[in-house]
């Protein structure tokens, strides 16, 4: 379980403010909201890279911010935005590097066989066994998402936090991903994803948090969140929301924008 208690996170003025929250073990829990909200922000306070000006994030009862990297890289896996990777390295490299806190000081700089498997089975996930000796520098920006989702994977986490993991992909990808975290989840494990489409928040998230201004505004299941009168008020958008005949989740149509009033 992730707990966020009363957090407030910035650079020189708070970003995201007064943030208390609560993630199951055994859920994909989206975080949605307009552009500048908060939502990056958050996430890397969760991950552990950045530290809040208030309050505390801790993990099954451990703070995220007393252990050391290596220990926390234990606990969690963190997949940013930016697809960016330094070197001229192999696809099968970069996924080697989520074993990297695994590995022992004094140890071998080699993997071990059931590390081999772990790291050969995330590259099956995403659908990249062909590209294992293709440099990150030739792949494309959805490839690279892909190639660090894996990565992800192969560190064998309770918790993987991605942040706009979908963003580049095709409509196949975006599904493929989301269906991992949702898998994921479903071994016990929490996923946290920062998501701009809502429909596929609505689809594949247990709860959704929304972040407005800073502050979370509403926490819930996306029957709760995605409402017409709270898509008018957040997003200040007019929309048509009914249930999804084919998948059973909220369906979002956008109709036009709309003043707060």
């Amino acid at each position: 379980m992730i707990t966020v208690s009363n957090l407030s996170a910035g650079y020189s003025r708070p970003i995201v403010e007064d943030v208390n929250l609560e993630i199951p073990s055994g859920t994909l829990h989206g975080i949605v909201g307009p552009n500048g909200a908060g939502k990056s922000t958050l996430l890397t306070v969760l991950a552990g890279l950045k530290r809040p000006i208030t309050g505390e994030v801790q993990i099954d009862g451990i703070d995220v911010f007393q252990v050391p990297i290596k220990q926390r890289a234990h606990i969690l896996a963190y997949m940013p935005q930016d697809t960016h990777v330094h070197g001229d390295l192999t696809v099968q490299e970069v996924v080697e590097l989520g074993r990297y806190a695994h590995r022992s000081r004094f140890g071998s700089s080699r993997l071990d066989s059931g590390e081999k498997e772990l790291v050969a089975f995330a590259l099956e996930l995403v659908g990249l066994l062909d590209l294992t000796a293709r440099s990150i520098k030739e792949l494309s920006g959805g490839q690279r998402q892909l190639v660090l989702l894996a990565k992800a994977l192969a560190q064998d986490t309770s918790v993987l936090l991605a942040d706009e993991p979908v963003s580049a992909l095709d409509i196949k990808y975006q599904l493929t991903v989301l269906e991992l975290l949702r898998d994921f989840a479903r071994r016990g494990k929490t996923a946290v994803v920062v998501l701009h489409d809502l429909n596929l928040a609505a689809r594949y998230c247990d709860e959704i948090s929304l972040v407005a201004q800073g502050h979370l505004s509403v926490t819930g299941k996306p029957e709760t969140v995605f409402t017409e009168q709270v898509l008018r008020e957040f997003f200040e958008i007019n929309t048509a929301v009914d249930l999804d005949p084919a998948t059973a989740a909220p369906r979002i149509t956008a109709l036009g924008k709309s003043s707060k009033r």
